[in-house]
């Protein structure tokens, strides 16, 4: 017969309570991952000094004695010091990135000129042998408030992965669109697709873990600090591949309302 008035009211009312009981859960676990993140930042910043001092007075006694006259075996040896000691300090200031928490610099900016930069970047350093790039870049898209310096991080990050996937060549695709959220919301979405070597389910599921990396030479940090970064500005970053069809990193940014948008240029200037 359905609902009365009285019973609909009832479950308006559990309802509000529903969202409310989620909303405070939600904002107690964004709290304990600020806390834990603090923590780590701190253990970070005193681990990194503790391994960086004697990792500076190892590579500098190595490169000491790579200007002395020593057999080639030596040479050899004096060499690999030097590479795997550099590596390490990577490692450690990857780490203090991904552990400390950081603030943005938030300024107005447009998601096809971050994205032009970085391919720019990209092929400055040079494009492997048998790589092409194909560029589809969205024309309604707004500025937005971002970190530049961070998001082009994350871009250039995701670009040289897509090209070292593809050690025969192939296809680099990227593509900026804008679409509607699950929740109802516009996002601004930038697509990196690559025709590469692709991931297996298994490793797909790890891949934004600190410290795993299917590289001989990767820290395993890289894809877990872009996720970082992403998240800071209420966005998000997902993962598609079929193991040996490729994959598709796509990152999606939250495009405001635009009285809030006009609310936000308006206090920056």
């Amino acid at each position: 017969d359905g609902f009365s008035a009285e019973e609909i009211q009832s479950l308006q009312t559990l309802a509000d309570v529903c969202a409310v009981v989620l909303s405070n859960i939600h904002d107690f676990q964004a709290m304990q991952e600020k806390n834990r993140l603090a923590a780590l930042g701190a253990m970070a910043a005193g681990l990194a000094h503790e391994i960086r001092n004697p990792l500076a007075g190892v590579q500098g006694a190595a490169q000491y004695l790579q200007n002395e006259d020593v057999s080639d075996d030596a040479q050899e040896m004096l060499d690999i010091i030097v590479d795997e000691a550099h590596r390490l300090n990577i490692v450690v200031s990857q780490f203090l990135d991904y552990a400390r928490p950081f603030e943005l610099n938030l300024t107005p900016d447009h998601i096809n000129a971050l994205v032009g930069k970085g391919l720019t970047l990209v092929k400055a350093q040079g494009l492997p042998q048998g790589i092409t790039v194909k560029e589809d870049l969205s024309g309604d898209l707004p500025s937005l408030f971002l970190d530049g310096a961070r998001l082009s991080q994350v871009l250039i990050n995701l670009l040289l992965n897509a090209l070292q996937a593809m050690p025969d060549g192939g296809t680099l695709s990227v593509q900026t669109r804008r679409r509607v959220a699950r929740h109802g919301n516009d996002m601004a979405e930038i697509v990196i697709a690559d025709t590469g070597v692709g991931i297996s389910r298994e490793n797909l599921e790890k891949l934004f873990i600190p410290f795993f990396t299917t590289k001989e030479q990767g820290t395993g940090l890289g894809l877990a600090i872009s996720q970082r970064i992403v998240q800071s500005h209420g966005g998000e970053i997902e993962a598609e591949s079929l193991h040996g069809r490729g994959a598709t990193f796509i990152v999606r940014l939250p495009i405001p309302e635009e009285d809030e948008q006009q609310e936000n240029l308006d206090e920056s200037i």
